[in-house]
Formats: structure tokens, C-alpha cells, sequence
């Protein structure tokens, strides 16, 4: 499992970022409640794969839902890309499904609190 790199930022800010792989990939859970603006960033070698970032409101972190932009688009990526966050649940991890051995992806997670 990858675990987040949690760092604290200039102007009251976290980064979070999980390196991802090896072919499919589950982030470690992480938690920032009341974080706002949230700004997702992808990049790396994908070698196939999607990349998702997912959240979850359930205590022990068991059932998982992708999350969206503010369009309603899915965080879903295949190649890199950067997009605000909609949703704000209690657990976000990001995962990559589909990449063979690879994969060598970040994603980095940058909020406000």
C-alpha cells in the first residue's frame, strides 16, 4: 500500500501526495476534514493504467466511491492531469487500477484549511 506524504504548506495549506507502483496500487486512507479548496494533480508514468482519486464517509474506510470535479466529472485519470475537488468526505486515498509493472505515478492532493 502507498502511503501519503503529508506536508504542510505557505498560507495554512497540506500537500498530500501517494506515490503509486507496480501495476494496481491502493493509496493508504487519509483524513483532513474541514480541508477546502482541494486541487488534485496526477503525473507520472501511467503504463496503461486509470488513476482515481476516492473518498468515503464509513467509519472503518470499507466502501469506497470515486469523487468528482465541480462539473461532475470523475477524478478518473489515464494520462496526467489537474482538477479542484467537489466532495469532502472524511477519507480520500487514491488508487491505480490497470497499469502494468510500470506504473511510477504520483498524485498529489493540495487543500486549505
Amino acid at each position: 500500500m502507498a502511503q501519503a506524504t503529508r506536508t504542510s504548506t505557505p498560507g495554512n495549506g497540506y500537500s498530500h501526495i501517494w506515490n503509486l507502483v507496480d501495476g494496481d496500487a491502493n493509496g493508504n486512507a487519509i483524513t483532513h476534514i474541514g480541508a477546502s479548496d482541494r486541487t488534485l494533480h496526477v503525473f507520472g508514468a501511467f503504463d496503461g493504467g486509470t488513476i482515481v482519486l476516492q473518498g468515503s464517509n464509513d467509519p472503518d474506510a470499507a466502501e469506497w466511491a470515486t469523487l468528482h470535479d465541480p462539473s461532475g466529472a470523475p477524478l478518473s485519470f489515464t494520462s496526467a492531469g489537474i482538477a479542484l475537488v467537489a466532495e469532502n468526505p472524511y477519507w480520500l486515498r487514491a488508487i491505480a487500477t490497470g497499469a502494468g509493472s510500470g506504473l511510477d505515478a504520483s498524485v498529489a492532493l493540495l487543500s486549505r484549511s
